[in-house]
């Protein structure tokens, strides 16, 4: 927020609690609050005096910028936490094949002709035996 915003925020404030503003004022109040954008600064001025009667200091409206952006952040991380731990909808899964009895029993035959090594390729391992792979068909 630059020190014009901060100039219009304490003007808002002072149609509530009829404040003097000065320049000092305003120079003071941008020290703590600039980093903050004057959006964040009028949601927060407004709950201010929504739910407080206390004399509006900057540290208060920092505090409830502050709780905003964490909030913020929060449900962001929970967005997250949710595309990354929920399954896919299962409209996007497309369920078993329709050789899905076959492709059992390929598998059963190769692993039953002994020639089937840990970690080699089962397409490898079948055609060497020779078996032809099934590719999974869906309707």
């Amino acid at each position: 927020m630059d020190r014009q915003e901060i100039a219009k925020l304490l003007t808002q404030a002072s149609l509530v609690d009829n404040r003097r503003i000065t320049e000092a004022h305003v120079e003071q109040w941008w020290r703590i609050l600039n980093s903050c954008t004057f959006e964040e600064g009028e949601r927060a001025l407004v709950e201010h005096f929504k739910t407080s009667s206390d004399y509006l200091q900057p540290r208060h409206l920092f505090a409830l910028v502050k709780r905003e952006r964490e909030a913020h952040a929060e449900a962001a991380h929970a967005k997250q936490l949710d595309a990354a731990y929920n399954s896919k909808p299962v409209s996007e899964y497309p369920g078993k094949p329709d050789n899905l009895d076959e492709m059992v029993d390929f598998y059963r035959k190769l692993a039953a002709s002994g020639d089937w090594h840990h970690g080699e390729d089962a397409d490898e391992a079948a055609r060497r035996v020779g078996l032809n792979p099934p590719s999974a068909r869906w309707s």
